[in-house]
């Protein structure tokens, strides 16, 4: 994932990149930790289009309720992203 996150991450309006570091943490997750001028994120590679509606759905019910930040929508206001065939959250 890391040679594509800078294309992945122009879906997001989230700033200037400072810093992308992988997240070497869990056996089946491959996220990379984003820091930019506006803020820290997770960038996180899903599994399908599903699980990418799902998650941004339970996110913001959740995060109404302060248990979770929402997941972050792109420039086109989809809780995913989708390059090369694969999908992502942040």
């Amino acid at each position: 994932m890391n040679e594509n996150i800078e294309n992945i991450l122009y879906d997001y309006s989230i700033g200037k990149i400072l810093m992308m570091q992988p997240i070497n943490k869990g056996n089946t997750s491959d996220a990379s930790y984003i820091l930019s001028n506006k803020g820290q994120w997770v960038l996180r590679k899903l599994k399908n289009i599903e699980q990418g509606v799902t998650e941004y759905a339970i996110s913001n019910i959740l995060a109404n309720d302060d248990i979770c930040p929402k997941i972050v929508t792109t420039k086109s206001n989809i809780g995913y992203s989708h390059y090369l065939g694969n999908y992502y959250n942040l």
